[in-house]
């Protein structure tokens, strides 16, 4: 089957939901083998296999469905044959251990695969019998196929009304347990792709937040440095116009004419000098935008924001302090630096990996520390995207008179730990030191 193009007739799907649908099963899989021509010993085969592969699906894999099909090989090598496609409700290797599964080897679950007794049986007498679904989380699929059917295509192609016809002749529930797979298959199509849209829109709305934080941020760090320059550039010739005024005024002799002259020079010295003040405020609006935040509450915050977290079944274990911790920040900000550092570990961690969240404060320093195990995969990309992020996460924190730190083994596999450090003691012209370009 892998690698053909054949034409494909579904003729009837069957739920295996309890132990009286596996004779059902064998039942309806030997009237179709009969009405499509194929010798006895090989309808014995097929309705066998089918019984064993129902049997196995109750057993092991939670029940499920087969859907029997007739197909065409054409071109050169004309065929036809009869195919049973099994699904089952769990994955080939479960879950429940845990994320182990997710690195299985291919070879490894193929070879687990033909060791089943029910495998064994079936490839002993048809063409093909593969798994073609059910690593990683996918329910399991078992295809069975038969070649050498005693009518010809186009003659199957025009009884097809009429053997389906026979095999829902004995039971009306044949009929409506088909319905019933049909209308499964698409509450379950919509179920995942409501699921997906959800995660899109998580997406969406982390990188909006993100967008639209660092848009502040630039917008905040160029109208304090504009302010910044312009008053500086205002500032000395303001001063030197005002103490000129004001020396003169106190020297002069003159009449009202000359004094009128030099108080409308005061006046526009004042209002230079009002200007710088105003411009001033604009900086001292930074300063103002740092508060005391609870660094608890900013953490969880950036954890339920990183929606990379869930999306590779990641429960990072969060180890908190049980009273506040205060700090001063930007929490919109502080919050960004956070996040990204998050997306980081997580990017770089497998599926259902480990991410530890730490919060301490040493010699009452506040410092939270990122640790996880970046896998082989994400180590090509690693230094790269490691970069990045400490750069932004770097930018905010100089903002915050903080530290980033980068520490771990190289190689994949090494532990990986982020280490952000915020100031023992707030200084007040730090701030403004960090703002200023030299």
């Amino acid at each position: 089957m892998a690698g053909e193009i054949y034409e494909s007739l579904h003729i009837i799907s069957l739920v295996i939901n309890r132990r009286q649908d596996i004779p059902l099963i064998r039942a309806k899989v030997k009237m179709l083998a009969g009405a499509a021509r194929c010798p006895r010993l090989v309808v014995t085969q097929l309705s066998t296999t089918a019984s064993e592969m129902a049997r196995l699906l109750w057993q092991k894999y939670g029940g499920g469905k087969v859907d029997l099909s007739l197909i065409h090989l054409p071109g050169k090598d004309v065929r036809t044959g009869l195919e049973l496609a099994f699904e089952g409700r769990k994955p080939f290797v479960s879950l429940d251990d845990g994320a182990s599964a997710d690195y299985l080897s291919a070879d490894y679950i193929y070879e687990e695969f033909g060791r089943l007794a029910a495998v064994k049986g079936a490839r002993s007498v048809l063409d093909e019998v593969v798994l073609a679904q059910g690593m990683r989380g996918m329910p399991v699929c078992i295809k069975c196929l038969k070649w050498g059917l005693g009518r010809a295509w186009e003659e199957l192609q025009q009884l097809e009304d009429r053997i389906r016809k026979e095999l829902f002749a004995d039971t009306e529930e044949s009929y409506v347990e088909n319905l019933k797979v049909k209308h499964e298959e698409v509450v379950k199509l919509l179920k995942e792709k409501s699921a997906r849209t959800r995660e899109l829109d998580r997406v969406n709305a982390e990188l909006l937040f993100l967008s639209r934080s660092l848009e502040e941020m630039a917008e905040e760090r160029t109208m304090v440095e504009m302010s910044l320059r312009i008053a500086d550039r205002i500032r000395n010739p303001a001063t030197v116009i005002g103490g000129l005024v004001r020396l003169l005024a106190a020297k002069s002799t003159g009449g009202d004419k000359e004094e009128k002259k030099l108080l409308a020079l005061k006046k526009q010295a004042e209002k230079l000098e009002e200007a710088v003040l105003d411009f001033d405020s604009l900086a001292a609006r930074k300063k103002n935008l740092f508060r005391d935040e609870d660094l608890i509450e900013v953490v969880n915050e950036a954890l339920s924001l990183c929606v990379t977290l869930s999306r590779k079944k990641i429960r990072p274990k969060v180890i908190l302090p049980d009273k506040k911790v205060l700090v001063q920040a930007n929490r919109r900000t502080l919050t960004i630096a956070l996040l990204t550092i998050f997306r980081h570990a997580a990017a770089a961690t497998g599926m259902g990996g480990e991410v530890i969240v730490q919060l301490t404060t040493s010699e009452d320093r506040p410092c939270i520390t990122v640790l996880y195990s970046p896998t082989a995969s994400s180590e090509s990309r690693r230094q790269e995207s490691r970069n990045l992020t400490l750069n932004l996460a770097n930018q905010i924190m100089a903002e915050h008179q903080g530290e980033v730190h980068f520490k771990g083994q190289e190689g994949a596999g090494g532990l990986q730990s982020i280490e952000i450090c915020l100031p023992l003691f707030w200084h007040e012209a730090g701030l403004l030191g960090k703002i200023i370009p030299t």
